[in-house]
């Protein structure tokens, strides 16, 4: 795993106000590197999903998580995601 660091907050980034959770995990990054980088864009990591999430980033083995946004119709992002994300 790369020791990469990315700015804290980004005004006006593409994810400014959006709320994300993370469940699974990643063979190419440390979920704290995702979290980093959504960061960077203006986004927020929360812990628990909610009617406010906007979408939920699925890695390898989800847990409970993933069931609880489906049922509240959250978007689901996958591997694809983190890959284009990471690679900004």
């Amino acid at each position: 795993i790369l020791d990469i660091s990315y700015a804290k907050k980004v005004t006006g980034g593409i994810y400014e106000n959006h709320k994300a959770v993370i469940t699974g995990s990643f063979n190419n990054y440390s979920r704290e590197l995702i979290k980093e980088k959504f960061e960077a864009y203006g986004g927020k990591i929360v812990a628990s999903i909610s009617k406010s999430t906007n979408f939920l980033i699925v890695g390898v083995n989800p847990g409970s998580k993933l069931e609880k946004a489906k049922k509240l119709n959250i978007n689901i992002k996958g591997l694809d995601f983190v890959n284009e994300l990471m690679n900004d």
